[in-house]
This record gives structure tokens, C-alpha cells and sequence, in this order.
């Protein structure tokens, strides 16, 4: 589920955990992608610095 989304562009999901494992990027993507989005940010509050990471969807192109 998407905390902020900018433009309806851009989601942008916000986290406060250990380690970002694999599953949060999947779980990213997929909200990204069942919303027709394009773009998300996951950012992580635990770490120092504050870690941003870009999610990016991009439908395949359908061949003719």
C-alpha cells in the first residue's frame, strides 16, 4: 500500500526496518504495477542515512 503518490506518476512507500530484503522491493513493484504506475520510491527510516531506493516498472512489449 502506498503512503504518498505524486502526479499519479510516482508512489512512493515508507518503511522503518533492519534490512531492506528482497520481498519489500517485490511487494513495491507490485503495488507499482497493479496501479499502472511507472516509478516508486521505498525509503527507509532506520538506516543512517536515510536509504531511498527507485522501483522501476516497465511493462513488456507486446511483439508483432
Amino acid at each position: 500500500m502506498k503512503e504518498l503518490a505524486f502526479e499519479e506518476l510516482t508512489g512512493v512507500e515508507l518503511r522503518a526496518i533492519s534490512i531492506l530484503a528482497d520481498v519489500h522491493f517485490d511487494v513495491d513493484r507490485a503495488c507499482v504495477k497493479a496501479t499502472g504506475w511507472e516509478h516508486g520510491l521505498l525509503f527507509d527510516f532506520a538506516s543512517m542515512p536515510l536509504t531511498v531506493k527507485r522501483v522501476i516498472f516497465r511493462p513488456a512489449l507486446s511483439g508483432s
